[in-house]
């Protein structure tokens, strides 16, 4: 072999040693840092599967909320659909009374004034009957007394 050769294979061979003592720093580095990445994927996978639970569990309760105030929404508005019925009826009683008892209201209170306006007439009259007898008497108690 030449020397041109056994130096150029004594470089390699030096350069592989070196190359690999400075990997060999570098590959253990890498490796701690992919446990530690491994551990947060970890801690982050358990943190996940906690707020998932938690997240299946909102919407659980955000189902049965909705499914509540469903439930309550149709029992208003069957309370609503019986008070319009009951209103109706109502109106149609209230209809019924004033179609029965209105006509006589009406005729009563037409009686009363025409009996008022009588009653009124009558103590006019009267009144005034009894203006002119006082004054017919005064008038014959002035003629007996000149």
């Amino acid at each position: 072999m030449s020397a041109a050769l056994q130096v150029a294979l004594f470089v390699a061979s030096t350069a592989f040693v070196v190359l690999v003592a400075c990997l060999i720093p570098v590959v253990f580095r890498v490796q701690r840092q992919v446990e530690r990445l491994v551990l947060a994927v970890g801690e982050v996978k358990a943190d996940l599967d906690v707020l998932v639970d938690e997240g299946r569990e909102l919407v659980r309760n955000v189902n049965t909320l909705v499914a509540q105030a469903n439930n309550r929404l149709q029992e208003v508005e069957e309370v609503v659909s019986t008070v319009r019925q009951w209103k109706g009826r109502a109106e149609r009683v209230v209809n019924a009374i004033g179609v029965v008892v209105e006509a006589p209201v009406f005729r009563l209170a037409r009686n009363m004034d025409l009996v008022r306006i009588g009653v009124t007439a009558v103590l006019r009259v009267l009144s005034h009957r009894k203006h002119r007898n006082e004054s017919r008497r005064q008038a014959t108690e002035e003629n007996n007394h000149v």
